[in-house]
């Protein structure tokens, strides 16, 4: 029998794809376009669970324990939408967007400075 999974282990305040587009879009914003797709497809799946975890880690010790079962139940379910997770998140965490923002915003800061240092290794490469 599979193993339970608590909140804990899997808070997702939002779906992988919305990450993933973040991620592209600061790419974009900084001018890594130009990165090859193989160096995409080697970091930009890191920085996506990266920041799943950093939103998750933030968020999940704002949930009440009926939030959390709720959420075990909601996360449990094979065709949960994204717009399912949003409600969710804003019913248990009113200031949910402004969380995300700071914790994406701080990250940000993060992730440019890793991508400063793959442009310049390839650089010298």
């Amino acid at each position: 029998m599979p193993k339970k999974t608590t909140a804990s282990q899997t808070a997702q305040p939002v779906q992988p794809l919305f990450l993933e587009a973040y991620v592209q879009k600061v790419l974009e914003d900084n001018g890594y376009l130009g990165l090859s797709q193989q160096t995409k497809d080697q970091f930009v799946p890191q920085f996506v669970a990266e920041a799943q975890y950093r939103l998750g880690r933030t968020i999940e010790p704002l949930l009440s324990e009926e939030a959390k079962k709720e959420f075990e139940d909601l996360n449990g379910q094979a065709d949960v939408t994204e717009k399912e997770m949003y409600a969710f998140w804003k019913k248990y965490v009113p200031d949910f967007e402004e969380i995300v923002n700071k914790v994406l915003a701080d990250y940000t800061i993060e992730m440019k400075k890793i991508f400063e240092s793959i442009r310049t290794a390839k650089k010298q490469s």
